[in-house]
């Protein structure tokens, strides 16, 4: 009959794996003889003899203890363990000095994040989303970290995922290879398909040119956006927002012009070009606009009426391939 160690605390995965490297304590012995450890670590649900003594010979396989359960640590009085391996066989002349023993059972960790993950990548791929970073997976229900074999070939297998992408909902349901046993545990939550947008960092009033400094970009749930919407923040800098806009909201193209270079009623420029010909006059603008618009400007000096270019701030031109239909009347140099 295998007796059961004791359980003492809870490791984890990690701690585990340290006391492997502890050093073992024996009283002298004679090379080839067994010699009892002071701490074993294990990852099968059975101690051999093999387990609790170096030198073990033949008889390593021999089973003597139920290891902890997953995770755990236990102890075990190291007389018992010397009456369990002469039973089997094995020559062992003392327990070596030791009081007890110390058994380790060593576990895969399973966190939130390797669940979020599983979820992720199922969800991503019957949805034929890029990747489970376009995805927001949030937990209803946090389990605490799960140990799982750490020697299956499948510690971890989901059985079924309930998900609708117009609420973004699931059920997820998972089997946790625990070696003897196959834990069962249900997860409730929502997964949302996140866009890329650009939003601004802050409010911008209308007529405002757009820093690129200013631009973010930023995930938002997929249902929340449309075509429409600015992805790429370069095509946006160095425009002027059309109205007042709010900070951190998605911006759309239709938000943003070309900035107006000339507006309706201040005074402007006017260059007069021509082959070998360069003239300057004032003028007033009769209407707005931006870079490369044609816009009516009043000559300041003769009242006419002009069609003009706007080239840059408060400048506009006008340019002709014929240099004797400029009246010098109509400019100053």
């Amino acid at each position: 009959m295998i007796a059961t160690i004791t359980m003492m605390l809870r490791l984890t995965f990690v701690a585990a794996l340290l006391l492997t490297a502890a050093a073992v304590l024996t009283a002298p012995a004679h090379a080839g003889e067994p010699r009892l450890k002071a701490h074993v670590a294990v990852t099968d649900p059975i101690v051999t003899v093999g387990d609790f003594f170096d030198n073990a010979g033949a008889l390593a396989a021999e089973p003597l203890f139920r290891a902890p359960d997953l995770g755990e640590v236990g102890t075990v009085p190291a007389g018992q363990v010397v009456d369990a391996a002469r039973s089997v066989g094995l020559h062992v002349i003392s327990a070596g000095g030791l009081a007890e023993v110390t058994v380790a059972r060593t576990a895969l960790t399973l966190t939130r994040d390797d669940l979020v993950k599983v979820i992720a990548d199922t969800i991503a791929e019957r949805a034929r989303i890029a990747s489970r970073d376009a995805l927001n997976v949030t937990l209803a229900n946090t389990p605490d970290d799960i140990p799982a074999s750490p020697t299956s070939i499948e510690p971890l297998r989901l059985v079924s995922l309930n998900w609708s992408r117009n609420t973004g909902r699931f059920t997820a349901d998972f089997v946790i290879d625990q070696d003897e046993r196959r834990k069962r545990i249900r997860l409730n939550g929502s997964a949302q398909e996140m866009i890329a947008v650009a939003v601004l960092a802050r409010s911008y009033d209308r007529d405002e040119i757009v820093s690129r400094n200013d631009i973010l970009v930023e995930k938002v749930p997929a249902g929340q956006t449309n075509a429409r919407y600015v992805v790429d923040p370069e095509k946006i800098a160095g425009l002027a927002a059309r109205r007042n806009l709010p900070a951190r909201r998605p911006l759309a193209a239709s938000d943003f012009a070309p900035p107006m270079l000339v507006r309706r009623g201040e005074t402007v420029t006017i260059i007069y070009e021509a082959p070998g010909l360069l003239l300057t006059a004032r003028g007033q603008a009769m209407e707005s606009g931006a870079e490369n618009d044609m816009v009516n400007v009043s000559n300041t000096q003769s009242r006419r009426i002009v069609r003009t270019r706007v080239i840059s701030r408060g400048k506009v031109s006008v340019t002709t391939a014929q240099p004797k239909i400029i009246k010098l009347s109509e400019a100053q140099q």
